[in-house]
C-alpha cells in the first residue's frame, strides 16, 4: 500500500509541474499576443490619420477651379466655346464599309 501511495504522490507532483509549465508557457504566449495587439492598434490609428491627411490632400488637388487653372497654364487648355459644340444628331453615321453614308437627322 505504501508503494502505491508514493507513486500516486509522485505522479500528482509531476502532473502539477506539467500543468504549471503549461500555464507559464500559455501566459507568455498571451503576453506576446497582447503586445502584438497593442502594436497593431497603434498602427491602425496612425494609418487612419494618414488616410485622413491623404483624403484632405485629394480634396484640395481635385478642386475644379484648381484643375481648370492648371489645365490652362500647364496644358494650354481652354474652355470650348458653345458655338463649337454640336448635337449628337449632327454627327455622321458610318455604314458597313466604314464610310460615311449619311448625316444623322437628314433624310435622303
Amino acid at each position: 500500500m505504501g508503494g502505491m501511495r508514493r507513486m500516486t504522490v509522485t505522479l500528482s507532483i509531476v502532473a502539477a509541474l506539467a500543468i504549471a509549465m503549461g500555464l507559464f508557457n500559455l501566459k507568455q504566449k498571451v503576453g506576446g499576443l497582447e503586445k502584438e495587439l497593442t502594436q497593431v492598434k497603434r498602427d491602425i490609428g496612425s494609418h487612419r490619420e494618414m488616410i485622413q491627411i491623404l483624403r484632405s490632400e485629394w480634396s484640395f488637388l481635385n478642386q475644379p477651379a484648381r484643375l481648370a487653372e492648371q489645365a490652362k497654364t500647364i496644358l494650354g487648355m481652354e474652355r470650348i466655346p458653345p458655338k463649337r459644340l454640336i448635337r449628337l444628331e449632327d454627327l455622321p453615321l458610318r455604314g458597313p464599309g466604314n464610310g460615311i453614308t449619311q448625316i444623322a437627322g437628314s433624310r435622303q
